[in-house]
């Protein structure tokens, strides 16, 4: 391996772990309890949804996929076109990549490896899979 690969591979490796990092943010706090106007609970609390309920590309933006990923076109990831069309055929796909998602991947798309998205909710994970799976080119 030439110099300017190893450089190549070592950058790669540091942006990947930069965007691993952005990515691991802490959820944020749950809402405070409904009250009666007077500070006291009222009898059905607002609880927040069990999944969040955005989709597709708002869903990858939350959950900053996009630091890697782009629609069309690669960049540190593979472009989600390119998985759509690798999984097209597959019946397990939505599984797989479900998978994939929340525990990271190496060695299917090159070298530099996928880290796990725990922060990711397996709900979301699936949400994020079928999504990716409809842009089949």
């Amino acid at each position: 391996m030439g110099r300017a690969s190893v450089r190549r591979a070592s950058c790669a490796a540091v942006l990947l772990a930069l965007a691993a990092l952005a990515g691991c943010k802490d959820n944020p706090p749950p809402a405070p309890a409904a009250t009666a106007g007077n500070g006291t609970p009222t009898s059905t609390p607002a609880a927040p949804p069990a999944s969040t309920p955005l989709a597709g590309e708002a869903l990858a933006r939350a959950r900053t996929c996009l630091a890697c990923h782009q629609v069309d076109r690669k960049q540190v990831g593979p472009a989600y076109r390119d998985v759509a069309a690798r999984f097209a055929n597959d019946p397990n796909a939505v599984t797989t990549l479900a998978a994939a998602i929340r525990g990271g991947g190496r060695g299917q798309w090159g070298a530099v490896p996928m880290p796990a998205q725990p922060q990711v909710s397996e709900a979301e994970a699936v949400d994020l899979a079928r999504w990716i799976l409809s842009l089949k080119p």
